[in-house]
């Protein structure tokens, strides 16, 4: 390597075959040359030293992640700033004094439980970095928002993604308040909304947002509402994507899309839905719902592929049965009638009778039942996989499943692995 060359470093415990110790050791006389230093470790001792006594001045990239830590925070670059031409930075979990850094100019900034750190700075930070991109603030609630001073929303033109992760309500409201963005294009929030209305999420103290995000929602299609656990929802809408925990979980996420309709965009009472169910069984009121005050057009069903626990796969594999029958309150209607599009992962390498079942049961009340609101429309689209939880690396098709699924679904075409399956096979 030439003497003075750029150096971009990325070192991740567990994967390299370098001992920590003899790696910044190694490379501790040529930080000066460093552009991009990206560490993921648990052990901050040798990368601490590394950073506290030299300042890296071509440094443009600052990831550094790890786990909970107990040492006390470590002043880098030896107390002094950040150089200047610092535009990325990602810290996770470790023990660094971000203030005397004097970060400025950024243009990615991604905090996640970093406990020193105070509101002013944070605000100095965002006011002195107008080409900002990119904020992801996560897990941040030591940070005391309350003494922060009220000021004018900072203008941040270029900003186009805002992630607020695990944070309060409160705080969600500090950050938001703060700024104002009208390129945004995409804003995630997750929070705990025990206790709190859902239109106390974004109140009146963001009236300066609704404009952007009515912009990131405008070229939205569907309406795609997740539910993940057993108490907690998603809505994704557009660039929009609001994830959020509460114990009368039906009843908050009516209330939510009734703020998002009434705030952000009244076009979206229109919109189709997209009901996206993971690890959890939504229970029969809530399938009510969705069969009688929206129209779902797209279903997925999916069973994590990480879980070790088959009470989840069994919770979401009785949703199945239901769509294949008539609701017992109605001599008519079904389930989920406007379903055209089914996505799930839930195949067993033996293959999946009830599946088949259902397809079956759908169109032949479609053939024979008059046009109506609850007779269930035939299938346009078919997704199947296969989930981890078999322990397998690699899902083969089981053929004679597939061609019952094809036969049952008549002119509807069936997907595996994200590959169309036709009788020749696989496309």
């Amino acid at each position: 390597m030439a003497k003075g060359a750029a150096l971009y470093i990325t070192y991740i415990q567990g994967q390299s075959k370098t001992d920590q110790l003899a790696f910044f050791k190694a490379i501790g006389g040529r930080m000066g040359q460093c552009r991009s230093l990206a560490v993921t470790t648990g052990e901050w001792k040798h990368c601490c030293a590394n950073l506290e006594a030299t300042v890296p001045s071509r440094l443009e990239k600052l990831h550094l992640s790890g786990g909970r830590y107990s040492m006390g925070p470590v002043k880098f670059f030896g107390g002094a700033a950040a150089p200047p031409g610092l535009k990325d930075v990602r810290l996770e979990s470790i023990p660094i004094a971000v203030t005397p850094l004097k970060l400025a100019c950024l243009t990615r900034l991604h905090l996640s439980d970093i406990e020193d750190v105070s509101a002013p700075e944070l605000l100095r930070i965002l006011s002195d970095s107008p080409s900002l991109e990119t904020l992801s603030l996560v897990s941040m609630e030591d940070l005391d928002h309350n003494t922060a001073p009220r000021l004018p929303p900072i203008q941040l033109l270029s900003l186009s993604q805002v992630i607020l992760l695990d944070l309060s309500v409160t705080f969600i409201h500090f950050v938001l308040s703060a700024i104002t963005a009208p390129c945004l294009q995409e804003m995630v929030i997750d929070c705990d909304m025990e206790g709190i209305p859902s239109s106390q999420l974004l109140n009146g103290d963001l009236a300066h947002l609704s404009p952007t995000l009515s912009s990131a929602v405008s070229t939205a299609s569907e309406i795609r509402v997740n539910f993940r656990r057993k108490f907690a929802y998603e809505i994704q809408v557009g660039g929009l994507e609001i994830a959020l925990a509460h114990k009368s979980t039906l009843r908050h996420m009516q209330d939510t899309l009734e703020w998002l309709g009434n705030h952000v965009g009244v076009h979206l009472n229109k919109l189709p839905f997209h009901l996206y169910i993971s690890n959890c069984k939504p229970n029969l009121e809530s399938l009510e719902w969705f069969t009688s005050k929206v129209v779902v057009t797209k279903l997925t069903l999916l069973s994590s592929s990480f879980s070790s626990m088959p009470e989840f796969k069994m919770d979401i594999e009785e949703i199945v049965p239901l769509l294949s029958h008539r609701k017992s309150s109605s001599r008519d209607s079904w389930y989920l009638p406007c379903v055209e599009v089914l996505v799930t992962n839930m195949v067993r390498p033996s293959g999946n009778p009830d599946i088949v079942e259902m397809i079956e049961r759908r169109h032949s009340a479609n053939r024979e039942q008059r046009e109506g609101s609850g007779v269930p429309k035939r299938f346009r689209e078919i997704w199947l996989s296969q989930g981890r939880h078999t322990g397998q690396n690699t899902s083969k098709p089981n053929v004679e499943f597939l061609k019952a699924v094809k036969t049952a679904g008549g002119s509807a075409d069936v997907y595996w692995e994200a590959k169309k399956w036709t009788s020749a096979g696989l496309e």
